[in-house]
C-alpha cells in the first residue's frame, strides 16, 4: 500500500512535468534526471503491483517515458543524464537509469497494464504500440550519443532481438485469429524497435554488439521473411516479354528498416560473408531495388558494401541480380527526370542515383 500510494504521488507529479517540453530546458537536466531515477523503483514497484483496481502504475510509467524523451531531445547532456546510473551503491533491484526504463518500455510495453484492461485486446495494443513509440524515440536519441554504451550494454539489444523475431511473426498473424488493430500495432512496435536497432547500428561498436548476439542470424532472415516482397512465380507473354507479377509488402515501413538495418551490418567487414552465405539476405537486398528510392538507397549501398574487394560476392549479385540493378537505376533515372529537384523524396532519388551509380560501376568491372 505505502508504494501504491506513493507512485500515486509520482504519477501526478510526473504528469504535471511532462505536459510541456519546454519546461525542461530550463532546468538542470542532471538534477532533474536524478529524481526521476529516485522515483523509478517506486514506479516499477508499482507496475508490478497493478490489479483490476487500475492502480498508477500505468500512468506513471507512460509519464516517466515521456519525461526521459524530453531530456534526450535536450542534446548531448541530457542523454547523458538519462543514461547515469544512481550513485547509491546498493542497487540490489537492479539498474535504475532511465535508460533502464526506456529498455523495459521498449522491449516490454505490456508493462502495468491490469488484467481489466487487457481484456480489451484492441485498445490495449494501441497503448502500448504508443508506449513502446515514446521509449525507442528516445532511446534512438540516446544509441546516437556518447553516451550509448548505456544502452548497448544494457541487455537491450539482447531483449531486443528476441521481441523482434516475436512482433514480426505476431504482425502477420491470420486475420481469423486477430484482430487488424493488435496486428497492426504489434508490428508498429518492431517498426520503432528497428528504427532504434538502425540508429545504433550506425556505429561499429553497436555492430558488433548486435553481431555476437547468437539470435541475431535468425533475427535477420525472420525479417526478410515477414518483411521482404512476396515472391510470385514469373512467366513470359506470348510477345516474349518476361513478367514478375508484383504486390507492395504489407507493412513498406518496416521493409525500409529492415533494408537499413541491412546496409549497416554489411558495412562490417568481418560480417560480408554471413550475409553472403544467407540467400535470403541477399534476395531480399535485390527485391528491396523495386521498392521507393529511400529503400533503394539502403539496399543498394548494403549490395556495394558487400560486393568491395570480393570476386566472390561479385560474381554472386551478377548471376542474381544484374538485370534488377540495371532495371532500379533506369527507373530511378526516370523517376527523377520528373522530379520537382526539391524535398526528402528528391534527398532520396539523389542517394538511390548515386548508390547505384556506384554498384553498376564495380559490377562492371571484369579485373
Amino acid at each position: 500500500r505505502t508504494v501504491v500510494a506513493h507512485s500515486r504521488v509520482v504519477a501526478a507529479s510526473l504528469r504535471r512535468g511532462a505536459r510541456d517540453d519546454e519546461d525542461f530546458r530550463e532546468m538542470n537536466l542532471a538534477a532533474l534526471a536524478s529524481t526521476l531515477r529516485r522515483a523509478w523503483p517506486f514506479v516499477k514497484a508499482a507496475s508490478t503491483l497493478e490489479d483490476d483496481t487500475n492502480g498508477p502504475g500505468s500512468d506513471a510509467l507512460d509519464a516517466l517515458n515521456r519525461c526521459a524523451l524530453a531530456l534526450a531531445n535536450a542534446g548531448d547532456e541530457g542523454c547523458v543524464a538519462v543514461a547515469a546510473s544512481g550513485a547509491s551503491k546498493r542497487r540490489a533491484a537492479g539498474d535504475h537509469s532511465l535508460a533502464r526504463c526506456l529498455m523495459d518500455s521498449a522491449v516490454r510495453g505490456e508493462l502495468a497494464v491490469s488484467p481489466a484492461a487487457a481484456r480489451d485486446r484492441d485498445a490495449t495494443a494501441l497503448v502500448v504500440s504508443k508506449r513502446c513509440a515514446v521509449a525507442c524515440a528516445a532511446l534512438a536519441k540516446l544509441a546516437q550519443a556518447p553516451c550509448r554504451n548505456a544502452v548497448i550494454q544494457g541487455g537491450f539489444v539482447k531483449d531486443s532481438v528476441v521481441a523482434l523475431r516475436r512482433l514480426a511473426a505476431a504482425a502477420h498473424a491470420p486475420a481469423s485469429r486477430v484482430s487488424y488493430t493488435v496486428r497492426s500495432s504489434r508490428n508498429s512496435r518492431a517498426e520503432a524497435l528497428l528504427g532504434t536497432l538502425v540508429s545504433a547500428t550506425m556505429y561499429p561498436d553497436a555492430q558488433r554488439a548486435l553481431l555476437d548476439e547468437p539470435q541475431t542470424a535468425e533475427l535477420l532472415l525472420d525479417l526478410c521473411h515477414y518483411y521482404g516482397a512476396p515472391q510470385q512465380r514469373s512467366y513470359s507473354s506470348p510477345g516474349g516479354v518476361d513478367y514478375t507479377p508484383t504486390r507492395e509488402p504489407l507493412y513498406p515501413g518496416a521493409r525500409a528498416r529492415t533494408a537499413s538495418l541491412l546496409r549497416n551490418l554489411a558495412l562490417l567487414r568481418r560480417n560480408k560473408g554471413r550475409i553472403l552465405a544467407q540467400p535470403p539476405l541477399v534476395q531480399f537486398l535485390l527485391d528491396a531495388l523495386r521498392a521507393p528510392p529511400a529503400v533503394v538507397s539502403a539496399s543498394a549501398t548494403a549490395l556495394w558494401a558487400l560486393v568491395h574487394h570480393s570476386e566472390k560476392a561479385r560474381g554472386l549479385v551478377k548471376a542474381d541480380g544484374l538485370r534488377a540493378v540495371h532495371a532500379a537505376a533506369r527507373a530511378t533515372d526516370d523517376a527523377a527526370a520528373f522530379s520537382r529537384g526539391s524535398g526528402e523524396d528528391a534527398h532520396h532519388l539523389r542517394a538511390a542515383q548515386r548508390a547505384l551509380a556506384h554498384l553498376r560501376a564495380i559490377l562492371a568491372d571484369d579485373r
